[in-house]
């Protein structure tokens, strides 16, 4: 790798970290945290699921038999890389609730945030 490492990809345009900064940055030398495990695997996750539209772009196509070889063939690789991240992490004890209730916890934080905001401006400025 050091070999050939200025011809390295960068990475995704909008991947934080770059390919080479990865691989050669001494600041990574170390064990990571489950925090730093569970968001690789979480990233590894967001980028299949991104890269699985040309797999359904495939399968909206005229399935010629190239077209029907490359959709399996691609869908082996994405049930792979699923069964490894499912390996990895217990998808079992995350908890799916409605979105009614996202929008009312994300809304709340809101509230909370913007009423901690004005109380601040409010003793560092009285009378606004």
């Amino acid at each position: 790798m050091v070999a050939v490492k200025d011809r390295l990809h960068e990475g995704l345009p909008w991947w934080p970290d770059k390919t080479r900064d990865i691989l050669f940055n001494p600041v990574y030398s170390r064990t990571m945290t489950e925090g730093e495990r569970f968001n690789e695997y979480f990233r590894r996750f967001y980028l299949l699921c991104n890269c699985h539209e040309f797999v359904r772009l495939l399968k909206a196509s005229a399935q010629t038999p190239a077209v029907k070889q490359a959709t399996q063939r691609l869908e082996t690789v994405f049930d792979e890389a699923m069964d490894d991240i499912a390996g990895q992490i217990g998808f079992e004890k995350f908890e799916v609730f409605d979105c009614d209730t996202l929008g009312r916890v994300q809304l709340g934080s809101l509230l909370i945030g913007l009423n901690s905001l004005l109380e601040k401006q409010a003793r560092v400025q009285p009378g606004l």
